[in-house]
This record gives structure tokens, sequence and C-alpha cells, in this order.
């Protein structure tokens, strides 16, 4: 029972997790852009055009913008030219130029350096190496080195390559869910064993199939956490209980070398 609502409480509060994309909004009036100078209202301007470009998934009309913008920040020592150099990169990103997202996305932790923003140059440091590790992963599809693909598509999928701990939860709970349900049909409830032992009647309809569907969970659970689990001699599933118990490794070490590389940070 403790296995069942300690996993439902994680698989409810990870799925209705924030997102990790920064999103600023843009004004619904570019033309009502404020300034003291004709430079700063210019400026503003940019930054508005832009997003409204963005917003509406027109990345590429959006470029010259952000792009003219980071430049006027940047020749004039004012803040903003981290942002609008990340939205670049951003843009080069969603139409699959990874090497010009790359130079921008080096480009815009420089800016944000420059502009003392230490915690917006770390994400863009983050951000560096998870594009850098999807060009690899590119290469080898390419030449088709099909076992380091996948283990890089392992990584990718599972936690961002290590650097993203909310994405990696969400993967555990995703995994116990799906195994809930392949096991469901085939591991009898141990609760209905036990009333019939007694001698009274088992429940039927949704609550039969809830204890029946929170046995199978927590089986899920064990054999994830644990790798064994006493009614996984079945062998219509013995194939299923393998397969997981190596997810279960795989993604607890990746767990514990992300754990380990915060603390030392």
């Amino acid at each position: 029972m403790k296995w069942f609502v300690i996993c439902i409480l994680i698989c409810g509060s990870l799925f209705f997790g924030c997102n990790s994309d920064r999103q600023k909004g843009g004004s619904s009036n570019c033309d009502e852009t404020e300034g003291t100078t004709k430079l700063e209202i210019r400026k503003n301007w940019l930054w508005c055009k832009a997003q409204e470009l963005y917003h509406k998934e027109k990345c590429e009309e959006a470029i010259p913008y952000y792009l003219e913008f980071a430049e006027i920040c940047e020749n004039q020592n004012w803040t903003g030219a981290g942002d609008g150099y990340y939205y670049v990169a951003r843009c080069y990103e969603k139409i699959q130029n990874l090497f010009n997202a790359l130079k921008i996305y080096k480009k815009s932790k420089l800016a944000y350096e420059k502009e003392g923003q230490d915690s917006q140059a770390n994400l863009i440091n983050r951000i560096l190496h998870v594009l850098n590790k999807d060009i690899q992963r590119n290469r080898k599809w390419e030449i088709q080195n099909w076992d380091e693909w996948l283990w890089l598509s392992l990584l990718k999928y599972s936690s961002d390559y290590g650097t993203n701990p909310i994405k990696l939860l969400r993967s555990i709970a995703i995994i116990l869910l799906f195994f809930a349900f392949v096991y469901f049909p085939y591991f009898p409830s141990k609760w209905n064993s036990a009333v019939r032992f007694q001698g009274l009647v088992p429940k039927s309809g949704f609550s039969g199939v809830f204890w029946n569907f929170k046995e199978a969970f927590s089986i899920s659970a064990l054999i994830f956490f644990e790798r064994s689990h006493p009614s996984a001699e079945n062998g219509k599933t013995r194939f299923f209980v393998i397969f997981e118990s190596l997810l279960g490794y795989f993604i607890l070490a990746v767990f514990i070398a992300m754990l380990i590389a915060e603390i030392l940070e």
C-alpha cells in the first residue's frame, strides 16, 4: 500500500510541473512602444515585433528583429542583448538549424555574463550541453552507429542528457504507469484472494478494478526500484519484468549521476 500511495503522489505532482522554457510575452500593440530617445523607441519596437512573431510560430521572420534588438543593446551597453540572442537561438533550434543555434547560444551566454546574469548564463550552459549531444546523436544516426545512437536517445528522452531532473522523474512516473497497465491483466489481486479465503464475496465493478490496478502499480514500482517481486514469476510477463528492471537500473543510475553533479556544483 505504501508503494502505491507514494508513487501516485509522485506521478500526480510531476505531470503538472512547470515548463522549463523561458517565455516572455510581447505587447499586443507594437505601435504604442515608449522610450526617451528614437533609438530606445526603435529597440522596444523591435522586441515587441519579434515577440509577436515568435508567439505566432513565425520564427524565421522573427530572427532579424531579435538580432537587431540584441545588437542595439550590445552597442549601447543596455541590458537585453542576452535575451535577444537567446530567442534567436531558440528560433534556429525550432527550424532545426542546430549549428547556428549553437553559435548564437554562445553569444547569448557571453552577453548574460557581461550583464551579470549568472543564473541565465548557467541555463545557457545546460542548453549548450544538450544541443551538443543532439548534434552528436544526429551524427550517430547518419553513420548508422545504432548502439551509441540508442544510448544517446535514452539519455535525451529520459532526462535531456542528465540535465533535467523533473523530466527524469516524469519518465519514472510514465514507466511505472505503463508497466502497471501491462501487469494488470496477469496478476490477480491479493485483496480478492484474501476475501475469497475468508469466504466473503470480492468486490466487483470499479472497486475491484481499482484494487487490482493498485496491486499492479505496486508490483511495477517494486520491480523498478528493487528488481524483484514474487508475482513476477508469471511466464507471460517475464520479458516485461526483465525490461523494466533494466530500465530501473538505467534511470536510477542517471538520477544518482545528476545528484552528484548538482552537489559538486
